[in-house]
């Protein structure tokens, strides 16, 4: 995998973030503008960091790109959702929130320790809104306490961000 400059800077800075062995993480947001390469910063990130690994996607469509880009940079993965008719857990998992929101207890069991979240910006603002805020505070809630969520998006609205139930920090 090559990474541009500015891409390798914040996956750097990703990766020494989310293994700081602080016992109580807080959450990150990683902000590249349209073009980015923020699946591919994913797919580094979940590279380097070598364990147990959800990445929530907003919709199919970019499920389905993060998963194959992971993939095409030698990656195993399995994909967790029901509108791609796929319900299969692995180490590095991509999945959709509704689909997976039932099944924390099981992703606890195998042990994930980081929750990815891919467009929390996006139209329909998948994270913030009052339904998405709540589905990922009951997804969070059943995991084990500390686990670090970030968030990769275009567009860095920190205002979105404060009004959110959780602590975010700048990853950038």
């Amino acid at each position: 995998m090559i990474l541009r400059d500015y891409q390798v800077k914040s996956n750097n800075n990703t990766v020494n973030y989310v293994l700081d062995p602080t016992p109580m993480k807080k959450s990150g947001i990683v902000v590249s503008p349209t073009g980015g390469g923020k699946s591919l910063l994913q797919a580094k990130l979940v590279s380097d960091y070598k364990r147990p690994t959800l990445i929530l996607s907003p919709t199919k469509e970019i499920l389905t790109q993060n998963y194959d880009k992971f993939v095409a940079y030698g990656g195993e993965a399995s994909i967790f959702s029901a509108s791609l008719k796929s319900k299969e857990i692995s180490e590095v998992t991509y999945g959709s929130l509704k689909s997976v929101a039932g099944y924390a207890k099981d992703f606890n069991n195998i042990g994930v320790d980081l929750l990815v979240i891919d467009e929390c910006l996006s139209k329909s603002n998948f994270v913030f809104t009052p339904k998405g805020k709540e589905n990922i505070k009951v997804l969070v809630d059943k995991f084990h306490k500390g686990i670090p969520q970030l968030v990769y998006s275009y567009n860095e609205q920190l205002n979105l961000i404060s009004n959110s139930s959780i602590n975010w920090k700048s990853l950038i």
